[in-house]
Order: C-alpha cells, then structure tokens, then sequence
C-alpha cells in the first residue's frame, strides 16, 4: 500500500507540474511542489538516509577487504 501511494503521489506531483508550467499557473505548480514532498516523506520513512562519519566509511572498507 505504502508503495502504491509513494508512485501515486510521485506520479501526480509529475503531472500536475508539467500542466501548472504549461497553463502558466502557480496554484498548481504550488500544489505538485508539495505533493513531491510528501512523496519524498513517504520514500524517507521507508527507506532513511544512512548518514556515516568517515572514520566509520573507512573501518568499513577496511574490514571489507
């Protein structure tokens, strides 16, 4: 389901842009802007960025090979 509604949102974030950039029209450019955040919300729960230091990048390089 969650994936459902991340590609749903993604996809009508896509489509409301291009339409609000060709009918020159900032309401709908304002609303597919938001509905790309909360997409980017959506992909961020599932998937959280995984921020190392560079001590640890290299300890884990170092015991890879």
């Amino acid at each position: 389901m969650e994936k459902f509604l991340f590609n749903a949102t993604l996809f009508a974030s896509a489509l409301l842009l291009m339409v609000g950039i060709f009918r020159s029209s900032i309401p709908i450019t304002a609303i597919s802007l938001v509905l790309a955040v909360v997409s980017e919300r959506l992909f961020r729960k599932k998937y959280p960025k995984k921020t190392r230091s560079y001590r640890e990048i290299i300890a884990a390089k170092q015991k890879k090979g």
